[in-house]
């Protein structure tokens, strides 16, 4: 790559970083003062706790998810140290742009089971398609199911549809040669490419968190005594399609860390629009939604830092390939 490319890049990603922090700094401020005013205050406090074990739940099911995509690859590794090295290198996304996080985990396959580059760095393509596909789903699905007007009955079903007709077009008929096959290191008869059920399977759990994303923001909100408890029937698939929403955005603008300040405007902007709140109320919504996130995420790479030092007598595999 170019010198001047990678100047800009680097400038690019800072400058990222740095709209990212202003941007989530004025709702840190102006949420602030909303407390402080006493116009905001917390209605229950246990609801936030469920909600970060919700969180860490669907951490979980996330690495299972990737699990399986490297099992599509025949890279299998030890669980206890995929679960470590997963939930420690994608801390990295909070350096600006998403992909250091998943460059930082290439490193680790690389170092620890000598996966290569290519190979560890096409799954964690498949997992971003994934990831993509699946809050495509949920929105689809979600509009579909609730009826909601915001999306056409057409677009529903396009983004329901899309996931597996990209599969059918694209991964269920391509093939890397015999150069690329030995750089990944495939023997010719190992499969280069996802199967319809690991593919399928795959996007289920993930649309499966998209629902748990929409539970623990429906907990947020009634921890702040934005929604009663008999409201959650009617309002979480609504609030699982406008987390989606926000987090896709977010995803999509990789120069700015982890979508930090853009996400938890989206989302603030979805819930005043469609459930008529207080802009303060939205914004605390929003800010709390990171925070119950970031803390989950911290709890589980500590869990699993615990469960693999205390299985560390087990015996590891000379290599995971």
């Amino acid at each position: 790559m170019p010198r001047s490319s990678k100047i800009f890049r680097k400038l690019l990603f800072r400058l990222g970083s740095l709209a990212g922090i202003i941007l989530i700094s004025i709702q840190i401020y102006q949420v602030f003062q909303e407390f402080r005013s006493g116009t905001l205050s917390f209605y229950i406090y246990w609801p936030i706790i469920l909600a970060m074990v919700i969180v860490s739940g669907s951490i979980f099911q996330q690495i299972e998810a990737w699990l399986i995509l490297m099992r599509s690859l025949e890279v299998r590794l030890p669980r206890h140290d995929a679960r470590f090295g997963y939930a420690l290198s994608f801390l990295a996304r909070y350096i600006p742009g998403t992909v250091w996080g998943y460059l930082s985990r290439s490193e680790w396959l690389w170092q620890n089971y000598q996966v290569s580059y290519l190979r560890s760095n096409y799954a964690s393509l498949l997992e971003i398609l994934c990831g993509i596909f699946s809050s495509l789903l949920a929105i689809g699905l979600g509009s579909l199911i609730t009826g909601d007007l915001t999306v056409s009955k057409g677009l529903s079903i396009s983004l329901i549809l899309v996931p597996f007709i990209f599969w059918s077009l694209i991964l269920s008929r391509f093939s890397f040669s015999r150069r690329i096959k030995g750089l990944l290191h495939l023997e010719n008869d190992q499969p280069d490419h996802i199967s319809f059920r690991r593919w399928s399977t795959t996007l289920l759990l993930l649309l499966v968190n998209w629902l748990y994303y929409g539970m623990v923001l429906f907990l947020v909100g009634w921890s702040m005594g934005a929604w009663r408890i008999d409201q959650l029937p009617s309002v979480w698939l609504p609030l699982t399609i406008d987390f989606s929403i926000a987090w896709l955005i977010g995803f999509l603008i990789i120069f700015i860390p982890s979508g930090l300040g853009v996400r938890e405007l989206i989302l603030s902007s979805l819930l005043v629009s469609h459930y008529k709140m207080a802009p303060g109320m939205a914004q605390s919504i929003s800010l709390l939604m990171r925070f119950c996130i970031t803390l989950a995420e911290v709890f589980s790479f500590v869990l699993f830092t615990i469960i693999r030092q205390s299985t560390a007598g087990e015996k590891k595999p000379k290599s995971a390939v």
